[in-house]
C-alpha cells in the first residue's frame, strides 16, 4: 500500500472502529511487550479485530523475523524516541518499508534503546525532524503517539509545530491507564482531538498494549 492510499485507509477509520476492530499501537517481546509477535496475531485475531499494527519501539526486528507479521491484517510499524524542542516525543511510523537503509540506520543508532525506557530517556538524541523525514522515505504515514502525556507548556503550539515538519496524524484514542501514563498526563483527550481536528490531522488509536490483554473497552471517551 502506498502512501496515499495508507493515509486514506488510516483517515476512513472511525471511533467506532478504534475501539473494536483495529489497534495500531501494540508492542511484543522485540522490545519491551509481553507477547511475541505471532502470540498478538492470534489473540487479536480471535477477538475478530480487522486491522494491527506492532510497534516496537526503534525496532522493526518482529517483522524482519516474523513471517505471521507479513499480511494485509498488519501494517508494519515502529514507534521512534524522539526529542522536539526539549519535549520528550513518541513518533508512530505505519506502512514503512521495513528494509530501507534509513529506517534501519534509526535503528541501529537507537539499538540499546528498545527495552528501558530509563534509557531511552537518558540516550536517545534522535530529533522529531529527522524521525518524521525518515519514516516518509520510508514510504510510511507519521503519527505522535499518546500526545496528552506530553509536558509541553502549548500542546497546540506542539502540533502546530510537528505539523510544519511533515506530521501526518495524531493518536487520538488512547488508554490514558496505569500510574506512570497517568502521572504524565498533562492534557486532555477533548483537547488533543480538538486540536487535531482544527489542523486536519489523520485521528488514530491504539492501547499501546505491553502486557498478555487487550483493553479497548476501558476507553473512557
Amino acid at each position: 500500500m502506498n502512501y496515499s492510499d495508507l493515509k486514506e485507509k488510516l483517515r476512513s477509520l472511525s471511533k467506532d472502529d478504534f475501539l473494536s476492530k483495529a489497534d495500531l499501537h501494540i508492542h511484543s517481546k522485540y522490545s519491551d511487550g509481553a507477547l511475541y509477535p505471532e502470540e498478538i496475531v492470534k489473540i487479536t485475531k480471535e477477538k475478530n479485530y480487522k486491522l494491527i499494527s506492532i510497534t516496537d519501539h526503534n525496532t522493526v526486528s518482529g517483522y524482519l523475523k516474523t513471517n505471521v507479521l507479513r499480511n494485509d491484517f498488519v501494517i508494519p510499524g515502529i514507534e521512534f524516541d524522539c526529542w522536539h524542542k526539549g519535549v520528550l516525543v513518541h513518533i508512530l511510523g505505519y506502512g514503512i518499508d521495513i528494509h530501507n537503509d534509513h529506517i534501519k540506520t534509526l535503528c541501529v543508532r537507537n539499538k540499546n534503546c528498545v527495552k528501558s525506557f530509563g534509557l531511552r530517556f537518558m540516550f536517545t538524541t534522535l530529533s522529531a525532524k529527522e524521525a518524521i523525514k525518515t519514516i516518509k522515505e520510508a514510504g510510511g504515514v507519521a503519527v505522535l503517539a499518546h500526545p496528552a502525556c506530553y509536558w509541553a507548556v502549548s500542546l497546540e503550539t506542539l502540533f502546530r509545530e510537528l505539523k510544519e515538519i511533515g506530521l501526518d496524524g495524531v493518536e487520538c484514542y488512547y488508554l490514558y491507564i496505569g500510574f506512570l501514563k497517568n502521572l504524565l498526563k498533562f492534557h486532555s483527550e477533548k483537547l488533543v482531538i480538538d486540536l487535531a481536528e482544527k489542523y486536519n490531522f489523520i485521528k488514530t488509536g491504539g492501547s499501546d498494549n505491553h502486557s498478555t490483554t487487550f483493553d479497548f473497552e476501558k476507553y473512557t471517551f
